[in-house]
């Protein structure tokens, strides 16, 4: 890259996840590398995903994806990158256009002063119409049923308590307990919403909605955490398949008509609570990991993301 820089050649930056690469991605690619004469991508890793998207994502480990964008002729290089926001990869690159999504025609795009600070051009491509990594899952799951999807969203959550587990007895107090206070309050709620829908009966003597432990230290509020994950789990585990998947109901024998509506109302509500339930529990992970705490390796084989992190650095 280097030698081109010093040729004059024109370099335009993008950034993105790149999930399930679709036609979307490929006319958003060719349009911001012809902007250009060289086109650097900047890949989010796959922990930065979970961060962004939530710990079911990604569904494509960083390793493939960047091979997959490597391999476009619209794309020169590839570089990984592990913080939310592609700032450093831009500062140290100092491309001469900066391309992002449409979408951020309606919203503010966080690194704008920055490549306008040093007399970079930031560039909005248009969307594509009805193409997207989530659009797409969607539709596979629809297609393959709620089975898998319960299958996946409960090994991503034992994952979860075998890291809280893990990482207990070490805790100092730190800003993730008024976290693990919030985290607590939503899976005993959750609980109880199980509880009227599947008949699940709340334990006894554990932390109420509101939070309250016997002590308030992080190691008291963790193991209240650990003794709900245990019969939250349990009631998942009995929960339809249909449950799973946001618009279930029918497909699975439920109901039609409108009383078939209610089902699918109260299901897809269910789904998408207990994704954002997974992605707080994710958070809480990593504020007790920046505070000090190690996550456990990854055992290789195991299919998490984390067992595949190459360094970064050009991939083309």
């Amino acid at each position: 890259m280097a030698e081109a820089r010093r040729q004059g050649k024109r370099l335009v930056f993008t950034n993105g996840c790149f999930d399930l690469l679709h036609s979307g991605h490929v006319r958003y690619l060719a349009g911001a590398r012809a902007l250009g004469d060289l086109l650097a991508v900047g890949l989010n890793s796959d922990a930065s995903v979970r961060r962004l998207k939530g710990p079911l994502r990604p569904f494509v480990p960083q390793q493939e994806r960047a091979e997959v964008l490597a391999a476009l002729a619209s794309v020169d290089y590839v570089v990984l990158f592990e913080e939310a926001s592609p700032a450093r990869l831009i500062a140290a690159l100092r491309p001469e256009v900066y391309a992002k999504g449409g979408d951020y025609a309606r919203r503010a795009l966080p690194e704008r002063p920055l490549v306008e600070a040093y007399g970079g051009q930031v560039v909005l491509l248009p969307e594509a119409e009805g193409r997207s990594t989530t659009a797409l899952a969607e539709r596979v799951a629809a297609r393959l049923g709620g089975e898998r999807a319960r299958e996946r969203f409960l090994a991503a959550w034992r994952r979860q308590r075998g890291e809280f587990a893990r990482m207990a007895g070490s805790r100092p107090e730190v800003e993730a307990g008024p976290a693990a206070r919030a985290l607590l309050a939503e899976e005993s709620e959750l609980f109880r919403v199980l509880g009227r829908e599947g008949g699940a009966q709340e334990p006894a003597g554990l932390a109420p909605a509101g939070g309250e432990t016997s002590g308030t230290g992080i190691e008291a509020l963790l193991a209240a955490l650990r003794a709900w994950d245990e019969r939250l789990e349990a009631a998942l585990e009995r929960l339809p398949a249909g449950a799973w998947l946001a618009g279930g109901g029918g497909a699975d024998g439920g109901p039609g008509g409108e009383a078939g509506a209610a089902v699918r109302l109260r299901r897809t509500d269910l789904a998408g609570r207990l994704e954002a339930l997974l992605l707080r529990r994710e958070r809480l992970l990593g504020l007790l990991e920046a505070a000090g705490g190690r996550r456990p390796a990854t055992p290789p084989g195991s299919g998490d993301a984390r067992s595949a992190r190459p360094s970064p650095g050009p991939s083309r």
